[in-house]
């Protein structure tokens, strides 16, 4: 029997070399697998949008289709809920990026930009169509003012924001798929009031205006068959 003295003449021992060698194999295996891990973990991070380090997008979604039942909306994974016709839902941080985005089986794929706010809506295009159209929201410039944000997902062509029992238009001829906003110095709480030209179609008694906030209104359908919404989103919490 040949005796190896030393670590070195060990490893020329072929039944030593061959236990070294699966030895060397399973070491990397088993940082590979780590590496794995890791790599899985960040993603998972990703998806997750827990690690800030990540450019990341804020979204909320709308379904605005009358006569459609509830649906699922998801962001490339990321679950938003299930909403009905009229239904805004909160804000999520997702990766900044190309995402699929889902309503029920209907699906597009949307980019989102870093540090973008978005309301996606679930819309009926020509043909009675479902489309899914993403929309920037508008920003503040000045954290110490607030603003009120009209959304027209209706087929209203000439929405305006009312001040009611007066003369003033905060916002006026909306047309539909798109938004406006109006910047508002200091804060208040009063009445608004959503028209078709001079036709009311929804009030909202008690809006509150606060510092570093943007409150949504949001108008959907067409003729007598109407329906409103109003969302409050807070910068200073984001």
């Amino acid at each position: 029997m040949r005796i190896y003295p030393n670590s070195i003449d060990r490893f020329r021992c072929p039944r030593f070399a061959h236990i070294a060698e699966m030895g060397v194999i399973i070491s990397l295996a088993g940082l590979l697998l780590a590496g794995t891990i890791l790599l899985i973990s960040g993603h998972v991070q990703a998806d997750g949008v827990e690690d800030s380090s990540f450019p990341t997008a804020m979204v909320r979604m709308v379904h605005a289709v009358q006569d459609r039942p509830s649906m699922v909306f998801d962001a490339g994974g990321i679950p938003f809920g299930e909403l009905a016709y009229g239904g805004v839902s909160s804000y999520r941080m997702v990766p900044a990026g190309r995402f699929m985005i889902r309503a029920g089986k209907v699906q597009k794929k949307i980019r989102l930009k870093a540090d973008q706010h978005y309301t996606i809506a679930l819309v009926q295009k020509s043909g009675r169509r479902l489309d899914l159209e993403p929309l920037d929201d508008p920003q503040l410039k000045i954290l110490s003012r607030s603003g009120v944000a009209l959304y027209n997902f209706s087929s209203f062509r000439w929405l305006a924001l009312h001040v009611p029992y007066s003369k003033l238009d905060l916002l006026s001829a909306l047309p539909p798929l798109s938004v406006a906003m109006m910047p508002i110095l200091r804060p208040v709480t009063i009445r608004l009031e959503i028209r078709d030209v001079d036709r009311p179609l929804a009030r909202f008694d008690k809006v509150r205006l606060a510092r570093g906030q943007i409150t949504s209104l949001f108008m959907f359908g067409s003729g007598r068959k109407t329906h409103s919404a109003l969302a409050y989103r807070s910068l200073t919490m984001e």
